[in-house]
């Protein structure tokens, strides 16, 4: 399949047309993949929009076609975590941390506290607090920086921009047990 025309499903599974159901979703894809006979790269393509829409269900149908490796785990991630969802709709957060957990069995030990401190770092920037708690009682590290800035800064950033303090309140509170020596 040409690549114009995976990127036109990618829009398609993001955008989900007059609100249509993972079911009726799957259903073309299934369609298109009688005709055009998928492989699993491409099938791997198709998980993209539903890491940024925190499409949960929809995401694990279509990674039991896909084949990840580390680096496709990693991509994915870095999209999961790349999107602010709307904390209305905090089963949008738990819909998040449900693909992390699942992208992160692919994470191999050598890159693994990379990949969680890069996570941790976009998490705290967008305000994600679902993912920022998940990701820290996963190890990644508080101390982590991104150009300078501390998660702390990041977090801030974030109740500044949006006016949701809950990371900075959780780094706050992460912090103060760390400097008590609880855990």
């Amino acid at each position: 399949m040409e690549e114009k025309d995976i990127r036109k499903l990618q829009r398609y599974i993001g955008k989900r047309p007059q609100g249509q159901t993972d079911e009726q979703v799957m259903a073309r894809l299934e369609k298109e993949d009688a005709k055009h006979h998928f492989t699993s790269e491409e099938w791997t393509k198709f998980l993209f929009p539903l890491c940024a829409n925190a499409q949960s269900e929809m995401f694990m149908k279509i990674l039991e076609r896909a084949t990840l490796n580390c680096e496709d785990a990693t991509t994915l991630i870095e999209h999961t975590v790349s999107f602010r969802q709307h904390p209305d709709f905090p089963e949008k957060e738990h819909e998040q941390v449900a693909i992390l957990d699942k992208l992160l069995q692919y994470i191999t030990d050598e890159c693994r506290q990379e990949v969680l401190n890069k996570a941790l770092i976009s998490s705290a920037w967008f305000g994600e607090y679902e993912l920022v708690k998940y990701l820290i009682s996963n190890g990644a590290d508080l101390s982590a920086q991104s150009n300078g800035r501390s998660i702390e800064d990041l977090a801030q950033r974030a109740a500044d921009q949006f006016g949701d303090s809950r990371v900075l309140d959780l780094i706050h509170d992460t912090n103060s047990r760390d400097e008590g020596g609880e855990r």
